[in-house]
């Protein structure tokens, strides 16, 4: 686990654990002081009349605020109900039905769970008297007509000729976390984007924006996605996680190896005129734009990333391919 996602760059277990602490506490405090919640909550689930070492517990209660819950995983219904229950409360009710039937087995010990929740209004709202139905490219040949909002004014934009795309930032009131939209300029350029897209991609497109005049036209949608982690893990290198035979994880228990039956990922974003809320260039073309004013129009495929600006952690991202499903 730490050589496939990359925590071997920490100097020690203890640094690693602190470092996500930090910054949940960041993000965290942040939405008090502004207009946006951000809830990260995290829970164990384990079984009933099970023996679970003192200083694992004590490390993901004090790192992670996340306390011990006794269910009987004999009874599936109940245990679901009380873990899709206290996912659906700590994300506003966004998410449900994390746990799905058949998912649980009298053999389950422990399930871990991770809820994140972001609700944040615009800075700046789209007038919601200037959403017109305009053409939105499914795909290079088919356009459908869906809501597009629109908002004129100061942004942080720039363009990437490697990448072959457009990115604009949006934020949020308090400007502390915003959304960053990667636009191809090809209709059918989202794959190829989305393939050559690395972290030091990103982290030069931030660096390169400049606040310009012009206007963004971005569709209203609401994605909701759910899926399971095993084969992406696996496919990463995480296969001894999820074999029976080589996982042990005795050292959450102090009793026999156990193996990981699986890891479920379910999502929920909603972009609207108000808010956001959910359960990634050159300066000859920069300097092109700011002579004629941008026109930012997100009628195509296109990357979006909801993004701490403080702690540069990005909270969400996705890809919206159809604003209608």
């Amino acid at each position: 686990m730490e050589k496939v996602l990359r925590f071997h760059y920490f100097q020690n277990e203890e640094d690693l654990h602190l470092t996500f602490s930090a910054i949940d506490d960041v993000i965290s405090t942040s939405g008090r002081e502004a207009d946006y919640t951000f809830v990260q909550a995290n829970r164990l689930f384990g079984q009933a009349g099970m023996s679970f070492r003192h200083d694992f517990l004590m490390d993901t209660s004090r790192h992670y605020h996340s306390s011990l819950a006794t269910v009987e995983f004999s009874d599936e219904e109940m245990a679901r109900l009380a873990i899709n229950s206290w996912v659906a409360g700590k994300t506003g009710g966004k998410v449900n039905g994390v746990i799905p039937q058949g998912l649980l087995k009298p053999v389950t010990k422990l399930v871990l769970v991770n809820a994140v929740y972001f609700t944040g209004k615009w800075r700046t709202e789209f007038d919601p008297q200037l959403v017109n139905m305009a053409d939105f490219f499914v795909s290079p040949e088919r356009a459908e007509k869906v809501p597009m909002m629109q908002l004129s004014g100061e942004f942080n934009v720039t363009e990437d000729p490697g990448l072959d795309c457009a990115v604009v930032e949006l934020p949020y009131s308090g400007n502390e976390v915003v959304m960053d939209i990667v636009l191809p300029n090809q209709r059918d350029g989202l794959e190829r984007l989305q393939g050559q897209l690395t972290r030091r991609a990103l982290n030069r497109i931030f660096r390169r924006y400049l606040p310009l005049e012009g206007s963004v036209f971005l569709p209203t949608f609401r994605l909701a996605e759910e899926f399971s982690l095993k084969g992406q893990l696996t496919a990463m290198g995480l296969d001894d996680l999820f074999s029976q035979n080589r996982a042990d994880l005795s050292g959450m228990t102090g009793q026999p190896a156990m193996h990981v039956s699986d890891a479920l990922h379910k999502a929920v974003i909603e972009v609207s005129e108000e808010a956001t809320e959910g359960a990634a260039a050159s300066a000859a073309a920069v300097t092109d734009w700011s002579r004629r004013g941008f026109e930012f129009r997100a009628d195509r495929p296109f990357l979006f990333f909801i993004r701490d600006k403080r702690t540069g952690s990005v909270l969400f991202l996705g890809r919206l391919v159809d604003p209608r499903n």
